[in-house]
């Protein structure tokens, strides 16, 4: 085989690949290209979660609603119609007609109003804080998405300049085989490389597309050319301890005050479920004016009356009440321990994450700078001379690597901060407690007035 036909049967080859590969990859420059606030802010918008949360807090209102107009009387109008069965001139007659108002109200039964205004209170507060909650989960999950297509975005644009640095080679080889200075197996094996990172290229680019997909799916928008970079700064934070971001989740997140309201949801199911053993009250006034055959005239009758009734025995069903109430209670403080151990375990975990990505993210900026030096020192020889095409090459591409690793150890350290903060249940490190210094004075809450007195 010439040297001509070896040439052309790697451009063949080159070509019919770079075709082929084509047509499984979208176009890219659909759309228009996002940022992480306007996307985040349509995701929420879109979002089923969310829509669900805001129905089950709307959903908990009516529900407290309606256990406040419980406890309220009750009018309502009454009819009758009294006569012989077996007689239809009685029913025919007006004297057997009456009509009257009704007035009810039952202030206490066995706790049961009660229970459930105090239930529904909780319910409220319940399903505020899963909203809550359900924001949270929503914006963590698609910081975690749009960090991925930032990683993929990078991969491309890495894996697109190695692609474009090897084919220079290749043309650099198929020259050199042209002039004699290169053998045909050199020609086939530069092809091998070129094709491997050609296929590297768009397969890493096909995932960016999927990822666009799903960032359109997502947003609602008809399709998304790309996403624009985040501010990667990270900057200065003040030393904290695992210690103070577990005492400052306490009070701030989210699934510990649901957890302690369901807590006292259970105590609450006890405390009422004890009240059936006591009576319950009833009052009721009626009015009823009728025409009676027995008095032969009109008449206006007002009655008032209180009914009281004592569960003597219930066959079991009221101790039967009390220990499933009890037994709620026991499950909910099981649950609410088991929740505390799992947060503390997910706090640990996201803080020497966070930790270690920080200091990764060092160490690879001094890698990167090492590589900077020698990229910027074989710049400076291969324009003198002294360094061949194919070493420059390689001497830019470990540098290029060098710096897409820390663009992506940014990426992951930012995450694990923002993951860090989810766990807490803060926005930002300003509002974690910190302990006070050893030897310094322990903070003290309000102090109470003194009793009048008191010396």
């Amino acid at each position: 085989m010439t040297r001509v036909a070896v040439v052309a049967a790697v451009a063949l080859g080159v070509m019919a690949f770079a075709s082929a590969a084509a047509q499984d990859v979208p176009a890219t420059d659909q759309g228009r290209t996002v940022s992480y606030d306007e996307a985040l802010a349509l995701v929420v918008q879109n979002s089923f979660e969310l829509k669900l949360a805001d129905e089950d807090v709307r959903d908990a209102e009516r529900r407290r609603s309606r256990a406040k107009h419980q406890y309220h009387p009750r009018l309502k109008v009454q009819g009758t119609a009294l006569g012989d069965l077996f007689s239809v001139d009685q029913w025919s007659s007006d004297r057997n007609l009456g009509a009257g108002l009704v007035l009810d109200w039952a202030p206490y039964r066995n706790g049961e109003d009660l229970r459930e205004m105090a239930t529904s209170r909780v319910g409220m507060t319940i399903a505020a804080l899963d909203r809550r909650q359900a924001a949270i989960d929503i914006e963590h999950g698609f910081r975690t998405f749009y960090h991925g297509l930032l990683e993929t975005a990078d991969d491309v644009e890495l894996k697109q300049r190695k692609r474009d640095l090897e084919e220079q080679r290749l043309r650099a080889v198929e020259a050199d085989f042209d002039n004699g200075r290169a053998t045909k197996s050199d020609v086939l094996t530069q092809s091998g490389v070129f094709f491997e990172a050609d296929a590297a290229w768009r397969k890493s680019r096909q995932t960016l597309q999927v990822g666009l997909i799903e960032l359109a799916e997502r947003t609602g928008l008809d399709a998304v050319a790309g996403v624009q970079d985040i501010d990667r700064t990270i900057g200065p934070v003040a030393e904290v301890s695992v210690e103070d971001c577990i005492a400052t989740a306490q009070g701030t997140r989210l699934v510990l005050l649901t957890s302690r309201e369901r807590l006292r949801l259970a105590d609450l199911g006890v405390k009422y479920a004890k009240l059936k053993r006591l009576p319950s009250v009833y009052f009721f006034t009626d009015s009823d004016y009728a025409l009676t055959q027995r008095i032969g005239g009109n008449e206006l009758e007002l009655r008032m009356g209180v009914t009281v009734s004592y569960p003597l025995y219930g066959a079991g069903d009221t101790a039967a009440i009390i220990a499933d109430a009890k037994a709620g209670a026991v499950r909910a403080r099981i649950q609410d321990s088991q929740t505390h151990i799992k947060v503390e375990r997910e706090i640990r975990e996201a803080y020497w994450n966070s930790v270690n990505s920080v200091r990764l993210l060092e160490s690879t900026r001094e890698r990167e700078q090492i590589f900077e030096d020698s990229y910027t020192e074989a710049k400076v020889e291969h324009e003198r001379g002294a360094m061949s095409d194919i070493d420059f090459t390689a001497a830019e591409i470990r540098y290029l690597e060098s710096r897409q690793r820390v663009r992506t150890q940014e990426l992951d350290a930012i995450l694990a901060r923002a993951t860090l903060l989810k766990a807490l249940g803060v926005a930002s490190f300003a509002e974690i407690m910190r302990a006070p210094a050893e030897g310094a004075a322990p903070r003290q809450g309000p102090t109470k007035p003194a009793k009048k007195g008191a010396q």
